[in-house]
């Protein structure tokens, strides 16, 4: 499969990608040229057979207007955000402009060239140029085609889902939330300086958001001023670039050589005050004011802040730490400064533990909960994005909380995009000898197999963890060993047995008496994991798992001949089973229900989003039953076409992924009011 390998830069768009508003009635002279394209095709200049059509502009930003649009490929269709240059700003800049946009091409394509792709910068899919009519004739404007990020009920923009923490709980990210943040965004950044780029505008406009709860993804987007270190030329030779209050003062200063990582580490320490308490860092009007304001010595405190969560405020020497680690981080002298993004999130890291006794997640949960009750509308938009592959059968599927996903197939690795299949490197393992994979954490799987084998899988390669017997075959796997996993797998003719590993210490297993094989594992309360299956006598089971009691008992379900798919929501206390002849089983706490939604049915996956809303899959028809008391299931979509079935499924809420067995991917919106 083909896949982006250059950028065409564009200025800095703050775009909210979770509500597209129609055209504005009060477009500039360039929204009036290019607005001309609303609805009509531009062909894409590095990909055949792929077409991109321009349905309405998002957005304006200096050099750039931004279009909502759908790219029509052979394999299927993707929303995209295509970024269209400014006809007279390649005016006005010239050849700089040009320039910039060769040379930045190269540097950013690199990005894309890891697989899997950092998933912590918005993907970069493809560019070229068209010739738009302008009152001076036409002119070739360059543009480029990213990543959709989709923020379903909590939005999009970082300040969208701030806005969000602070009305429910009346403070901003949690100390979990913040910690994850904190990775999120210095990992992007150092993919990106790794390609020898510094971003220069790292502000909250340019950091997106998708997924909730522990799929949260945070990406950095917006390339618009960003620049190869080490080139001089930019785009204004007497400009001041940058977000008053986030942009570090060398960048404030025209012809300011002294440009690299630090400067983007500058405006990081200023998110991660943001993050932490929703206020500026600088609570400035513009670049004077914040000049001036960066050369003093003193800096905010969080704890002076009314938008700290409580279990950071209840941590004065915590509080302290964080205040000198961002004043440093922000400080006028370079070489104070911590030298890398990666660096400064280490610092920080310590002093962001959660607290033992925390309650954040159930106020996540309220947050969620209220803004799901707002946004209740009952059509959902269906898309195949991807048609069925012959290069593969998917055994094993895990998703990141973007939409993109690592498959374990019969052909090898495999990873998805979002848009495009692409062969994933196996860094020296022997892929017939794996057996699953599952997702860890953003843009990190864990893998498994015969001999003992688990491991860690990312774009830097494989991490074997811990040492187990070579006569054990891991066969399922689910949660972060650094924190707590649980693994399913067996050592000889001995039943199935469940490894727990916490903190990434392995505890004794447990044996499931008369279990043949383990199908699934959920996390369906904070200690306890669901666990399906087949036994001996060829019969599906259900069963509880609780590691830390070294206990695990079966749950009274229909006699089936298997139970296939399993899905948790730990802070509801709710575990849903599925399994053959269209039963489901649902957990409430000690409750158990039991329901059959079609009995010619298979039910092979399941998944809840982030407000207890339930999926599954039949071959050829999805099920839904929504999170509100006494809702029912009831058949979502189904197309008898798609004739292989569902291996797995991705739920946010309002949204939905499902791949089959042969690879085709279908997505599931639902219609948002207006």
């Amino acid at each position: 499969m083909a896949s982006a390998s250059a950028l065409s830069p564009i200025a800095s768009v703050e775009v909210s990608h979770s509500s597209l508003p129609p055209p504005s009635n009060h477009l500039s002279p360039d929204s009036i040229e290019l607005g001309s394209f609303g609805g009509s095709l531009v062909p894409s200049q590095t990909q055949g057979g792929v077409n991109y059509r321009l349905e309405y502009v998002i957005g304006e930003g200096t050099a750039s207007i931004a279009f909502f649009g759908t790219r029509l490929g052979p394999g299927g269709e993707t929303p995209v955000v295509l970024k269209v240059t400014r006809p007279s700003f390649l005016s006005r800049m010239g050849e700089a402009a040009m320039m910039m946009i060769r040379k930045e091409a190269v540097a950013l394509g690199r990005l894309n060239e890891r697989v899997p792709a950092t998933p912590f910068v918005v993907r970069l899919l493809d560019s070229g140029s068209v010739p738009v009519p302008t009152r001076r004739g036409n002119v070739d404007v360059p543009w480029n085609a990213v990543e959709y990020v989709h923020g379903g009920v909590e939005g999009t923009m970082l300040h969208e889902r701030l806005d969000s923490a602070l009305q429910v709980s009346g403070y901003a990210f949690d100390l979990r939330r913040a910690a994850h943040f904190v990775h999120c965004v210095s990992e992007g950044l150092e993919a990106i300086h790794a390609v020898h780029v510094v971003h220069r505008d790292i502000s909250p406009g340019n950091v997106l958001c998708c997924g909730a709860d522990t799929n949260e993804v945070f990406k950095i987007a917006d390339f618009g001023i960003a620049r190869p270190i080490g080139l001089g030329q930019t785009f204004g030779e007497n400009a001041a670039l940058g977000t008053p209050g986030y942009a570090a003062p060398e960048q404030l200063f025209p012809g300011e050589s002294q440009i690299g990582p630090w400067t983007d580490v500058f405006s990081f320490a200023c998110l991660v005050f943001l993050a932490l308490t929703g206020e500026d860092y600088f609570q400035i009007d513009g670049p004077v004011e914040a000049i001036i304001a960066s050369r003093e010595t003193a800096r905010r405190r969080i704890a002076d802040t009314a938008g700290l969560c409580p279990e950071l405020k209840a941590q004065p020497d915590a509080c302290a730490a964080i205040d000198q680690l961002l004043a440093r981080a922000t400080s006028n002298e370079i070489q104070a400064r911590p030298q890398s993004a990666r660096e400064l999130a280490a610092l920080l890291s310590p002093h962001l533990e959660e607290a033992p006794m925390s309650h954040a997640g159930g106020r996540r949960f309220q947050s969620l909960m209220l803004l799901s009750r707002q946004a209740e509308a009952p059509n959902w938009n269906w898309t195949l994005r991807q048609r069925p592959q012959t290069a593969f059968i998917a055994r094993e599927v895990s998703w990141d909380g973007d939409g993109r996903c690592l498959a374990l197939t019969t052909s090898g690795l495999w990873f998805w995009t979002g848009s495009e299949w692409q062969m994933a490197p196996t860094h020296g393992l022997d892929a017939s000898r794996l057996r699953f994979v599952s997702r860890q954490a953003a843009g990190r799987w864990l893998l498994g197999g015969e001999d003992g084998l688990l491991c860690t899988y990312d774009a830097g390669g494989v991490r074997k963890f811990g040492e187990q017997s070579r006569k054990t075959i891991f066969e399922r796997a689910q949660g972060d060993p650094n924190d707590i996993a649980v693994v399913a797998g067996a050592r000889g003719d001995s039943p199935a047995l469940l490894f727990c590993v916490i903190g990434g210490r392995w505890l004794k297993p447990a044996a499931l008496p008369k279990a043949a094989n383990i199908t699934a594992l959920a996390r369906s309360a904070d200690e306890e994991w669901l666990v399906t299956g087949r036994d001996l006598q060829g019969q599906g089971f259900v069963a509880r798992y609780r590691p830390l009691l070294w206990e695990s008992a079966r749950i009274q379900s229909p006699k089936v001949r298997a139970y296939l798919g399993a899905a948790g929501h730990p802070v509801l206390g709710l575990g849903l089973a599925v399994g053959a002849s269209g039963t489901a089983v649902t957990l409430r706490g000690e409750v158990v229900e039991h329901e059959v939604l079609d009995s010619t049915a298979d039910l092979s996956v399941t998944a809840l989003d982030s407000v207890g809303g339930a999926w599954t899959a039949s071959r050829g028809a999805l099920w839904y039953r929504a999170h509100t008391p006494g809702a029912r299931w009831g058949k979502a979509w189904s197309d008898d076409s798609l004739g292989t079935p569902f291996v797995s499924l991705l739920a946010h809420e309002g949204q939905v992924v499902a791949m089959t067995v042969d690879g085709a991917v279908l997505e599931g919106r639902r219609e948002q009011k207006r």
